[in-house]
């Protein structure tokens, strides 16, 4: 008992001391000279150095992406080869793999321990 206090003690020794802590305050103008560097600086610095035919590959490549995605769902949900019970095993596999599933009681078991 008599460590379980001194323990209790030193606890309450170091949680005083964040008393004794002084706030400093911030320069009110600090996030607005940091933000306006942002907006004017780096955005034009990258669009103007940014290569036109790199600017439109990367726009090509997520249009092509995107096109996919569209492709693969339809391709998916249309498909005659599966029946609705492969379909269904499939969605209940990706759902246990990222763990869509699962759920836990977590103050069952907060309780348990107690």
């Amino acid at each position: 008992m008599d460590k379980e206090k001194r323990i209790l003690d030193e606890v309450k020794k170091t949680i005083s001391l964040l008393d004794d802590v002084i706030n400093i305050e911030p320069n009110p103008y600090l996030f607005t000279r940091v933000k306006a560097q942002i907006d004017s600086k780096s955005y034009k610095l990258n669009r103007a150095n940014e290569n036109p035919v790199f600017r439109l590959a990367k726009q090509l490549v997520f249009a092509l992406l995107i096109l996919f995605n569209i492709y693969t769902i339809i391709n998916f949900i249309t498909s005659d080869g599966q029946t609705s019970a492969t379909r269904d095993q499939y969605i209940k596999n990706v759902k246990s793999e990222y763990f869509l599933d699962y759920n836990v009681d977590y103050l069952a078991n907060l309780e348990s321990e107690e």
